[in-house]
Order: structure tokens, then sequence, then C-alpha cells
């Protein structure tokens, strides 16, 4: 899609949100719209901390029936529609409390325990690695390179 052919879609998908159209009809009578743009037919739930940073803040500072526009790229358009809030039962959510709560004992635990001990640990060390660049040519088994030279024997 062209830059202007994006913003007339998503006029026509925010229009249809401010007055009650269908969206989903919307982006299907769009010539580009099917193959390019994906709607969520059934409403997603998601909590705090499950969301990137400025998607959340926008997120949970709308009210039911709101809706807003997230540009994260150019050419990219993400809209964000608070159908209801709710909250999940004590049962549904007690073992993921529990989850976190082992989670701070143990690292509390684990900062008393490098306190008392003086010992201390390199965090960049157990981080992501780092890709090795490739070699332009194999070693030789010494870890040298080996020249090539005709009135040499080869081994």
């Amino acid at each position: 899609m062209t830059p202007e052919q994006a913003k007339a879609l998503a006029d026509a998908v925010r229009a249809a949100y401010a007055y009650g159209g269908d969206v989903g009809k919307v982006i299907h009578d769009s010539p580009h719209g099917p193959d390019v743009v994906q709607l969520d037919p059934e409403p997603l739930a998601f909590q705090r901390g499950e969301l990137p940073a400025k998607m959340e803040q926008a997120a949970f500072a709308l009210k039911e029936g709101e809706w807003i526009e997230l540009n994260d790229a150019p050419g990219t358009f993400v809209f964000i529609q608070l159908v209801k809030r709710s909250r999940r039962d004590l049962n549904e959510v007690s073992t993921q409390i529990e989850k976190k709560l082992q989670a701070l004992k143990l690292k509390e635990e684990l900062e008393e325990l490098k306190k008392k001990s003086g010992t201390w640990m390199d965090e960049a060390y157990f981080g992501p690695s780092t890709p090795v660049p490739a070699r332009a040519s194999a070693p030789g088994k010494s870890g040298m390179r080996e020249e090539k030279n005709e009135d040499k024997p080869q081994r």
C-alpha cells in the first residue's frame, strides 16, 4: 500500500469505529485491506506488564468504548479499543501471584547472600551471546593458516 492508501484506510477504520460501523467490512471491501490488514475478531485480554510500555500506557489510559491509534513505524497503524475492564477472580490469578512472590523472595535471598558472602557476579557474562563473525578461511590444525607451496610436501 502507498502511504496515501494506508491513510485512507486508517481514516475509514477510524470512522467505522466512531460511528459504530462494521470495521471488518471496511477492511474486507478495501482493495488492499484483506491482504495487509490484520483485525483480531475477538478482543484480547491482557493485564498490566504484558504489553510494551508505550502500548500499555495508551491502553490503560482509555475508557470503555474509546480507541486510540498508535503509530509504531512509518506506514503502520495500530488501533486499540478498550471493550471492557474487568478483574479476574482470585482463583484464576493465585498461581500467578504465588510465582511472582516466590521470585521476589528468591531475589531478596540471593541479594542477601551476595552481601554476606562478598561474592559478585558479572551480569554481562550471562547476557545474550553476541554472534561470532565467520572466518574468511578455516584455520589449520595448529590454529595457524597453512601456506600452500608446490615445493613443500603436503601433510
